[in-house]
């Protein structure tokens, strides 16, 4: 029962994020701003396949992530461990702090993420994303 409480919430809330998203996209887009609204997508791509790039590349990325996530504050070593969505709409820094890491480590697809913060900056539409890349590196972390 739990399991599946739990993925209907997952669903909620992956429509939702896709409205919001859009809505996010289109308000981009009506300011002129079509770069943001491509971003995105590329992003939301990158974030649907992180999990399989992130196993191909996992012997290249545990060292690097072992030693980023040792350097990086409790919170989002918290984060890493459990990412959830929650944490980042709460702590908007957290974002711009766990994109640089994703990029330092070498996730595949992290650069584009990092081109949407920096265009639209840390709005709760990006932060499934975030959570899409980081849940591959829990695994790593366990």
């Amino acid at each position: 029962g739990a399991e599946r409480g739990a993925m209907d919430k997952l669903k909620g809330f992956a429509s939702k994020a896709k409205e919001k998203g859009s809505a996010v996209a289109a308000a981009a887009k009506e300011k002129g701003s079509a770069a943001a609204g491509v971003a995105m997508e590329k992003a939301k791509q990158s974030a649907a396949s992180a999990k399989e790039k992130v196993n191909e590349k996992r012997a290249e990325i545990g060292p690097k992530l072992q030693e980023a996530y040792g350097k990086a504050e409790p919170g989002l070593q918290d984060f890493l461990r459990k990412p959830q969505v929650q944490y980042l709409t709460s702590n908007p820094k957290a974002m711009i702090a766990l994109c640089s890491l994703f990029v330092m480590v070498g996730i595949p697809g992290a650069a584009t993420l990092s081109t949407c913060l920096s265009l639209m900056g840390p709005i709760e539409a990006l932060a499934p994303l975030i959570v899409m890349f980081a849940e591959p590196l829990a695994s790593i972390l366990v």
